[in-house]
């Protein structure tokens, strides 16, 4: 990932998809991949993870905070290569008819356009588009 932009092209050069992206995030303690300024998949096969400014940890006690309600929220994986991940939708109670207004909302009237999208509770859509071969276009 560059500059919070994910490089399908160097995932699949890695073997990559986007599920062991995931969990290789959640190591580092990211579980929504818009949080990510930049990301390395190292030689050994590690992740060096960079997260954005804005989402780098404060502890409740830096801020003099004894009690904290917000409550913790994961995301879902709801499209992958073109395709709906109807488990997911089934479990945050929405339907596909929901996930392709929220598509098109951010710009993506057809399926076969999105590699990835994440949603997560008062969070917009994150959303990878796929990378056309330039052929293609």
């Amino acid at each position: 990932m560059r500059d919070g932009k994910v490089d399908l092209r160097h995932m699949r050069q890695n073997g990559l998809d986007f599920d062991q992206l995931r969990m290789l995030l959640r190591q580092h303690e990211v579980f929504f991949i818009s949080e990510v300024a930049y990301a390395i998949f190292e030689p050994n096969g590690t992740l060096s993870v960079m997260k954005r400014p804005q989402e780098e940890a404060i502890k409740r006690k830096d801020l003099g905070l004894d009690t904290f309600n917000e409550k913790a929220c994961l995301s879902y994986c709801l499209v992958e290569n073109g395709v709906v991940d109807r488990t997911s939708l089934q479990m945050i109670g929405k339907d596909e008819a929901w996930l392709q207004r929220l598509l098109e909302k951010s710009g993506y009237e057809r399926l076969e356009d999105v590699a990835y999208a994440e949603w997560k509770e008062d969070e917009d859509l994150y959303v990878v588009p796929q990378q056309r071969n330039r052929r293609e276009n």
